[in-house]
Parts: structure tokens; sequence; C-alpha cells
């Protein structure tokens, strides 16, 4: 039921033989284990960090999550997904843009269609060696979206609910 649901709260974090670290949301944890484990030699590797760190790292409205297809995106009802693709939304999977291209700051730039909040964008981000990822450009999409959401606490976070938040701290 969606109160069992409200009530069950998840963690996330990375664990390893030497330790774990929980991640709250924000960069620094995930830099942190850049310096010790960050290895973005293929294009898989790149395209999947990207989608780790923008899943991990959130903003006011969540995280900016990757989406390859309109069925990739938590929608309420299935008729979302086709009112979506009737509006001709394009959602397509994350596009290496280019490789480093001499800027010592800036190891590759990808393109993703993301989902942040209820609404969907098509981004360029850009990725330094260190693993720093910057927001250089953002296309509006969608806006509006009936999405189911999780609501967030530090550490904590809400399996995706279609109701507002719950009314005690999480």
């Amino acid at each position: 039921t969606q109160s069992a649901s409200a009530d069950l709260k998840l963690l996330s974090g990375f664990v390893s033989d030497d330790g774990a670290v929980l991640l709250d949301g924000t960069s620094p944890r995930i830099q942190t284990l850049n310096r010790l484990a960050l290895d973005l030699k293929t294009e898989e590797a790149k395209e999947q960090y990207l989608r780790v760190f923008c899943e991990f790292v959130r903003g006011d409205e969540g995280p900016f999550s990757i989406v390859s297809s309109p069925e990739d995106i938590p929608f309420e009802t299935d008729e979302a997904v086709q009112a979506l693709v009737a509006e001709d939304a394009t959602v397509s999977p994350p596009t290496l843009i280019s490789a480093h291209d001499g800027d010592p700051n800036e190891l590759y730039r990808m393109g993703a269609c993301v989902i942040h909040g209820n609404a969907l964008f098509r981004v360029k981000f850009s990725v330094a060696p260190d693993g720093t990822v910057t927001m250089l450009d953002d296309d509006s999409l969608a806006a509006d979206l009936p999405v189911r959401r999780r609501h967030y606490d530090r550490f904590f976070r809400t399996p995706l609910m279609n109701t507002a938040p719950p009314t005690s701290d999480i």
C-alpha cells in the first residue's frame, strides 16, 4: 500500500572490502571515491559514470535521472507514456559528443535526456578528468509530467510514490 511505501526508507552507498561511503545527494562523496577508483577509459564506463553521478547527486527537485526511452520515465500511469510519445518529445540514449578536444579541464562531453522533478530535458554535460560533472546546456522537452517521485532526507529516500511527501520526517 501507499502508506507502507512511505514508511520504507532506502539508503545508497558504495561498499568495498576497505569500507563504505554512503551517498547523501551531494557530489563531494562521489568525488572522494573518484580519487581512488575513477576509470573512464571506455565509452561504456563514461556513460555509466554519468548515469551514477546524475542519479545520486540531486537538486531541489531530486536527482537528474538519465533516461534512454519514454519507458524509463517513472510515470504514474501507462497512458502518460503514450501521451509523451504522442507529443513527439524524442527521448534517446546518451551519446558521446566529443572527447578531450585539447581542453585539460574536460575529458569528454555527453548528451543525454534527463528527468528532473516532473520535467524532461535534453542536456549537454562536460566531464572533467577528475569526474567533476558540469551541465553545459539544457533544452526543455516536456514539463508537468505525471511522474512518481521519491522524497529525500540526506542519506535516506522513499521508494517511488504517486502522492505528496509523507507528513512525518523520513
